[in-house]
């Protein structure tokens, strides 16, 4: 029986959760903030979705790295802190940026062209070609 590589079960595995999470997170927010806040910003979604995104992939990581693995965290929960949360910090904060900017760009309904009051509707999902 081949065994999964501990990259495969620590890391990659993890990320694809969190990607998904990161989509279905990003639609909930754009959601809320469209019909709740007029369609305006609030920055504690933004903090929220990033500390639900650090809790999908450290769940995700120790469950899958220790269970699956059968190895475990032998040297304590320290190690496995900052393991599963402060080392993917920083790259779930960048893709979370990215993915936030490019979301929100492609899901504005119109285009405002600059100086001018003329705005063109965008035909998001309609087939090109």
């Amino acid at each position: 029986m081949n065994e999964w590589p501990t990259w495969v079960l620590e890391f990659f595995i993890p990320a694809l959760f969190t990607l998904f999470s990161l989509v279905v997170l990003l639609v909930i927010q754009w959601k809320l903030e469209r019909d709740v806040n007029d369609r305006k910003t609030f920055f504690f979604f933004h903090v929220a979705n990033l500390l639900f995104l650090l809790m999908v992939f450290g769940g995700a990581s120790l469950s899958f790295g220790s269970v699956m693995d059968g190895v475990g965290y032998a040297h304590g929960w320290n190690e496995a802190f900052i393991r599963v949360t402060l080392i993917p910090l920083p790259v779930v904060m960048i893709v979370y940026v990215i993915s936030t900017v490019i979301f929100r760009r492609r899901m504005r309904p119109y285009i405002v062209e600059k100086d001018s009051n003329v705005i063109y509707l965008r035909y998001a999902w309609k087939k090109r070609g």
